[in-house]
């Protein structure tokens, strides 16, 4: 809901390279636009549009209960965790590049554009 009333979505990756330059200079942990299908604990999609999320990259630890969402850290790599999507944590927003309108790296109030 914050990221969209912001007229973002949750951080999404296209790939391992994307990701890791996003997380190698997390300092704690963040939701992205990731959850648990079916709550089976097996298919992982992206909140945009369901279709699977290919983070195979990452080590995700197998979650229990239903209403589970993945969050992002960086450790001595890239790592993923799920826990209820109802925790509150911190989270990690993207819109399309024209948003920042600034060279990368800068930031605009609370924003930081990479």
């Amino acid at each position: 809901a914050a990221c969209e009333s912001s007229s973002m979505s949750l951080a999404e990756f296209e790939n391992q390279e994307e990701a890791s330059y996003v997380m190698q200079n997390l300092v704690e942990v963040y939701w992205i636009g990731v959850y648990d299908l079916n709550n089976e604990h097996k298919t992982y999609v992206w909140l945009s549009d369901n279709k699977t999320a290919n983070i195979d990259y990452w080590y995700i630890l197998p979650a229990y209960g239903e209403n589970v969402c993945v969050f992002i850290t960086w450790a001595s790599g890239p790592a993923a965790d799920t826990t209820s999507c109802d925790v509150e944590q911190s989270y990690i927003c993207m819109s399309p590049r024209e948003y920042c309108n600034i060279p990368g790296g800068d930031t605009v109030g609370e924003v930081v554009c990479v």
